[in-house]
């Protein structure tokens, strides 16, 4: 038994060897529909494809059950339905653009994509009540509740 996962385990890493190295190098028209930050994690992720750029600490994680990472992500496209069969967890779909959650390889796959101009990272907000507190001139305390 042990040997029939090994031989199992073994195998799948080839496949995945050989998918990496036909995936090839970022061309420039690829690496420009990509954030600086998808960037880092490509360079992370894949040392062959090649990327380079930003931070992969200011990439938004999603809560995915999956064994990869999956981060929150902005693909501009005009076919919705290519960034799904790339296998992109699509949250929303907008004129112009669809929100999804993807990892590091569907990345590269939705790069290779004529249909996809971008795919950015979003942002991150957070409240700021700077602005509120001082404009109702007045501090709320328990019996305000």
């Amino acid at each position: 038994m042990n040997r029939w996962i090994r031989l199992f385990a073994l195998s799948l890493f080839a496949a995945c060897a050989i998918s990496l190295a036909s995936a090839g190098a970022l061309s420039t028209g690829e690496r420009a529909k990509i954030h600086p930050d998808f960037l880092a994690l490509i360079a992370r992720t894949y040392p062959d494809v090649g990327g380079s750029g930003g931070s992969v600490s200011r990439l938004a994680k999603a809560n995915a059950l999956s064994a990869e990472e999956m981060y929150h992500a902005i693909v501009y496209t005009s076919d919705p339905g290519s960034v799904r069969a790339a296998g992109a967890a699509v949250n929303s779909v907008y004129p112009g653009f669809v929100t999804a959650q993807v990892t590091a390889a569907q990345v590269l796959a939705l790069a290779r994509l004529d249909v996809v101009r971008y795919i950015d990272r979003g942002a991150i907000n957070y409240p700021s009540n700077d602005v509120s507190i001082p404009e109702t001139a007045r501090v709320l305390s328990r019996e305000d509740f």
